[in-house]
């Protein structure tokens, strides 16, 4: 934990940039998370033609596949390569305590430490390359991201269609079974890196109301709004 918190400090400069270069708000930016609220709460207020997107994954921070933490950390930041590898190149042992007061390791092999100094940067790591993936291909929209909730935002008519895409680029593609059931289609970048859809995080918010091609391309679950005040960015609510 140590060498973590000195890992931490000596690359805080490095995580400000490295965070800033793909919307990262919630890790290594100093009053990032209220800047993020702000400007998407600016954003679905002003712009009459815009949508406001939120996601959300299953337990998150505890699916992610460490081998994409890793990858992250060799292609974007190398210098934490070696401490993550360290920390994160092997099964964690997890010491539980069961009720006869006897003791039980498992294993844990997927996601950030508990506790961890680098457990943030770690996980945006291991999602950075899909986000920057999404803002090549859709440089028209936003992805402003607060830890592991990732926003899309469009700007006019055209974006909303767009926005429902990179929805599905991003979580894949649902359909229902005859029973009404979820069920994924085609897998979406997060999904290759261990992330769930959990759909009753996803809201959509659009002043001039949801346009068809735009709820064509979005799960059948998911909950429209007709105000800001029912939009959560990283569980803030950017109405009121």
């Amino acid at each position: 934990r140590l060498m973590g918190k000195a890992l931490h400090v000596a690359t805080g400069v490095r995580q400000a940039d490295f965070c800033k270069s793909h919307q990262q708000f919630g890790v290594g930016l100093p009053g990032g998370v209220e800047a993020c609220v702000r400007a998407v709460k600016l954003t679905a207020e002003v712009d009459a033609d815009s949508a406001v997107l939120t996601t959300g994954a299953v337990n998150a921070y505890n699916e992610l596949k460490r081998r994409a933490m890793l990858k992250g950390a060799r292609v974007h930041m190398p210098e934490v390569l070696p401490a993550m590898s360290m920390l994160y190149g092997k099964p964690t042992r997890l010491f539980v305590r069961m009720e006869d007061g006897s003791e039980r390791v498992i294993l844990s092999c997927r996601g950030p430490q508990q506790g961890c100094p680098l457990g943030n940067l770690a996980f945006d790591l291991g999602i950075a390359t899909p986000v920057l993936r999404m803002m090549e291909k859709y440089p028209g929209l936003g992805f402003p991201t607060i830890v592991d909730d990732i926003t899309i935002v469009s700007h006019g008519v055209e974006g909303k269609a767009q926005a429902g895409e990179a929805m599905g680029d991003l979580y894949g593609r649902y359909g229902r079974t005859a029973g009404g059931a979820t069920i994924l289609l085609e897998p979406g970048l997060l999904n290759e890196v261990g992330l769930r859809a959990n759909t009753s995080k996803f809201k959509v918010f659009c002043q001039t109301g949801i346009p068809p091609e735009l709820k064509a391309r979005l799960p059948a679950d998911v909950e429209y709004v007709d105000s800001a005040k029912g939009v959560l960015v990283g569980q803030c609510c950017i109405g009121g």
